[in-house]
């Protein structure tokens, strides 16, 4: 009995973190870690599969065309078994017309089945040796999977910040997480529940106070922005196809 009424909890959390991407908007939420040090997340239903957006995720030549607070984006290096090396300039307009802008460089690495359930706890860096995850030599980004997918497995495309490179932050990492939901648009289509969440900690010159109102503004365009292009990505392929058939 306790088995099958576990199950039932696992089964009804499911449906309701399904429920909640698909009847919430992407409200971004920001949290107050101590110190300088913020947590900031957001979530949105997109109407494909989650193929779909994960190739929009994994394009990363052209993120800086996909995203809108990136400024500039370069690829620096490519790694064979996925994920890349990247150095990324974000921009955001404060008040008084006043422009922040905040270079770093990241390592991004995919997990189509999900974080393996070690790095939930001890980073990318599993025990520490090296051997396995992020390239940078720090604590690797925390698995958010455990907390938002109850009871199923989601595909997640993390990323750390380069520590020995210079930029304008002391922490950046995170994840993108998505999991497909069955119940989605007309004639039953997949849609995918995608939620972002980054760890940050700015330099000690820029307090995050100052800027942690935009940066969830930017955050939560950014969701907007990947949905978007996924959805014309999935529209344009299909409309395609079509004609290929009736032509």
């Amino acid at each position: 009995r306790r088995a099958r009424a576990h199950a039932s909890e696992d089964t009804d959390a499911d449906a309701d973190a399904d429920a909640d991407a698909r009847d919430q908007p992407p409200l971004a939420c920001v949290e107050r870690l101590g110190g300088n040090t913020v947590r900031v997340w957001a979530q949105i239903r997109v109407d494909t599969p989650t193929d779909a957006v994960w190739r929009v995720l994994t394009d990363y030549e052209r993120l800086g065309e996909y995203v809108p607070s990136l400024a500039e984006n370069e690829v620096l290096e490519r790694y064979p078994d996925g994920g890349a090396r990247l150095r990324q300039v974000g921009e955001q307009s404060l008040a008084l017309g006043v422009k922040f802008r905040a270079e770093c460089v990241l390592d991004v690495r995919e997990f189509p089945q999900g974080c393996p359930e070690r790095y939930c706890e001890t980073g990318l860096d599993g025990d520490g040796d090296g051997s396995e995850g992020s390239s940078s030599g720090g604590d690797g980004p925390p698995c958010e999977r455990t907390e938002q997918w109850p009871g199923g497995r989601g595909s997640d495309i993390s990323f750390d910040l380069v520590k020995d490179r210079e930029g304008d932050f002391k922490e950046f990492q995170g994840v993108w997480s998505m999991r497909e939901c069955d119940d989605g648009v007309e004639g039953g289509a997949a849609t995918t529940a995608l939620r972002y969440s980054v760890r940050m900690q700015p330099r000690p010159w820029l307090p995050v106070l100052l800027v942690q109102g935009r940066i969830a503004q930017e955050v939560e365009a950014n969701v907007r922005a990947v949905k978007a292009i996924a959805e014309k990505q999935r529209a344009e392929g299909a409309a395609s196809a079509a004609s290929v058939w009736v032509g």
